[in-house]
């Protein structure tokens, strides 16, 4: 199957078949297309696999410059306001809504993002890995109550869950008694 690029589609990749319409026909270059490994092996990659492979080709472009264009972040309050009118949204209304985790979302071109994501892009510029919310709660999104973290570190920032009965984390009643356990680097400790 052979790659070409689409001047009218605006750069996009296209083929016969669209073995990237998860993607949305993502703007990429020859370099990008290589990289990939051409069509024929993306062909065989899962779905969920070519559309993170596109989403991270697509958000590799998106700058913070391309950002504070269309968004204004607070960085005290964490709160997103459009610039430019957008569907029915218009410029100096709060962007985004929050999702059924909680979560607030912002949708740019067409994607969801999720708001934490950006206020690091807008204030760093630069996309993170994995960001924690210090205070647990997932649509407080100023710049203080937001860090890198690793895995490890994020799921030890977790609420306690909703079938806690102790009132703390960590601690259940096994077997008759109350136990207390420690996850430290995936490995369970007592």
């Amino acid at each position: 199957m052979r790659a070409t690029i689409n001047p009218t589609a605006g750069g996009c990749l296209t083929s016969g078949k669209n073995v990237l319409e998860s993607a949305r026909e993502v703007p990429m270059t020859r370099k990008e297309a290589a990289r990939l490994g051409g069509l024929a092996r993306a062909a065989k990659l899962s779905a969920r696999k070519r559309s993170s492979i596109a989403l991270k080709a697509i958000t590799a472009r998106w700058t913070q410059e391309r950002l504070k264009a269309l968004l204004h972040y607070d960085l005290e309050t964490g709160v997103f306001t459009r610039l430019v009118r957008v569907s029915n949204q218009h410029p100096g209304t709060v962007a985004g809504g929050i999702n059924a985790k909680g979560y607030r979302t912002i949708g740019i071109d067409g994607i969801r993002h999720l708001a934490h994501r950006l206020a690091w892009l807008y204030a760093y510029g630069e996309w993170p890995e994995q960001i924690d919310h210090r205070d647990n709660v997932r649509d407080h999104n100023w710049i203080g109550n937001l860090r890198l973290a690793t895995d490890s570190q994020n799921h030890a920032n977790e609420r306690k869950s909703k079938n806690n009965t102790s009132g703390f984390k960590g601690v259940s009643w096994h077997a008759g008694q109350w136990r207390a356990c420690l996850v430290r680097n995936r490995r369970q400790e007592f």
